[in-house]
């Protein structure tokens, strides 16, 4: 996350301290959930923040943190927190981070606004998020109360921050509504039923995203490990199959609508949305061999379905390919990661990809390798970079690709040893790492994948 540090004073005193993470979980609560602050990174000495005291006043909640006393070795040092905060009311909360011995840091050391859902509301509303620009199609389920005794029946009317919605129409339930532009923020969703009076408002229900980085309560990264189309060994031509199905009456568009496209290269203009509602699409015609991440509306993520699928076309007679899992945010591991039966004999060769979503700077990871018996053979250290690097500009960015690093063939064949057990363990706090090894068959080029269980 972007820290709120005071990067002037940091830099003139030489010295860092930051919150290279902070983050609630669930991301998205509603008032039913128990809600804890995760809060961590690198510190400057070996004397991290501890004992922390939660105090709300209102919709602040203040986390605060002070530091041991007495003297402190030089070195960074890996710290975390996390921090029950319990469950709260439907509404929106600013999440402060105080650490008020800390002399050189402006307070507040980190800030984050989220949302709280009512989870016992009447009206539900998908998706709960949009850009500044409007014109995102929106269902809100519920009822619409009844028409006046004395006619005339009103049409439903929809304010999402006190604004109407650029059209609203009726389906078996509720309505769909389209957004009206809107300031970046969250704000309260008004619906007024059939009878012209306000039959609920929707505390917090609807976040309008401007440029910069995602907000994480309102969207969810979804990795798609391999898109690919191109020559590998032995004369093999691999393509990548990417498809997905959006099984919702509404369309669904992530927030980096430009990483992807779902037409070929002689399609032009590209209709939009990317995943309209009810259909089946290709989105593959761009290539991303380290990985993509789509940023998806998180009150829509269940309603698309997705398949990767990587064959080679010149043995297409041979065999059908192999399907790699497109990962969502509850599948990232936040530990070690560890990848079982990797055969390491002459007949095989095989190449490791991982994967972190923290976004959190630069990074790495140790790869070790074992045999059955936990005979450790070897151990590397893998940088995780991004072609992207990191944003220019202040206000962040929203980032198309993970951090990646890739190693192949690390075990040679080991006499006694048919096959090894990879853990892959982080180095960094607050890492979100995934990975997968393809194996393939030196004969007949067929892959298989093996990935964390």
């Amino acid at each position: 996350m972007k820290s709120l540090i005071n990067l002037l004073i940091i830099s003139l005193l030489s010295v860092s301290a930051s919150a290279d993470y902070l983050r609630i979980t669930p991301a998205a609560p509603d008032s039913d959930d128990s809600i804890v602050a995760e809060i961590g990174g690198l510190w400057r000495d070996s004397c991290i923040p501890r004992n922390p005291i939660v105090q709300r006043n209102g919709d602040v909640i203040t986390v605060t943190l002070d530091l041991p006393q007495g003297a402190c070795l030089p070195a960074t040092a890996p710290w975390d927190e996390s921090v029950t905060i319990g469950t709260l009311e439907p509404g929106l909360y600013t999440l402060v981070i105080n650490i008020p011995s800390e002399p050189i840091l402006a307070p507040p050391f980190a800030s984050l606004v989220f949302p709280v859902t009512d989870a016992d509301a009447q009206h539900t509303i998908s998706p709960n998020v949009g850009p500044t620009t409007g014109g995102t199609e929106v269902t809100i389920l519920g009822t619409l109360g009844t028409c006046p005794i004395v006619p005339p029946c009103s049409d439903p009317v929809v304010l999402f921050g006190g604004v109407p919605a650029t059209s609203v129409r009726e389906i078996e339930g509720g309505v769909i509504a389209v957004t009206p532009a809107h300031a970046a923020g969250i704000v309260d969703v008004e619906l007024r039923g059939l009878a012209g009076s306000t039959v609920a408002v929707l505390p917090a229900a609807f976040t309008y995203h401007g440029s910069g980085t995602p907000d994480r309560t309102a969207y969810t990264p979804v990795l798609v490990p391999l898109i690919f189309r191109g020559s590998g060994a032995f004369g093999s031509e691999f393509v990548t199959e990417a498809t997905a199905f959006n099984e919702s009456n509404v369309a669904i568009t992530p927030l980096n609508r430009d990483a992807i496209t779902t037409c070929p290269p002689n399609v032009s203009p590209c209709p939009a949305p990317p995943f309209a509602a009810g259909a089946w699409h290709s989105f593959h015609y761009n290539e991303y061999p380290n990985g993509l991440v789509l940023w998806l509306p998180r009150s829509q993520e269940d309603d698309i379905n997705f398949s990767l699928h990587v064959r080679d076309i010149s043995r297409a007679a041979e065999g059908a390919g192999t399907n790699i899992p497109v990962i969502r945010e509850e599948e990232l591991i936040e530990g070690d990661v560890h990848l079982l039966n990797i055969p390491i004999t002459s007949g095989f060769r095989h190449t490791i990809r991982i994967y972190d979503l923290s976004f959190n700077g630069s990074g790495s990871v140790t790869v070790e390798a074992f045999s059955p018996v936990s005979e450790r053979l070897d151990s590397r250290v893998v940088n995780l970079t991004s072609a992207e690097g990191t944003c220019a500009v202040p206000e962040g960015c929203v980032p198309n690709l993970p951090r990646f690093g890739i190693l192949g063939d690390f075990i040679p064949p080991v006499e006694g040893v048919d096959a090894v057990r990879f853990v892959i363990r982080p180095t960094d706090p607050g890492m979100r790492l995934w990975a997968f090894v393809s194996i393939t068959n030196n004969t007949t080029q067929q892959i298989t994948t093996v990935t964390p269980e």
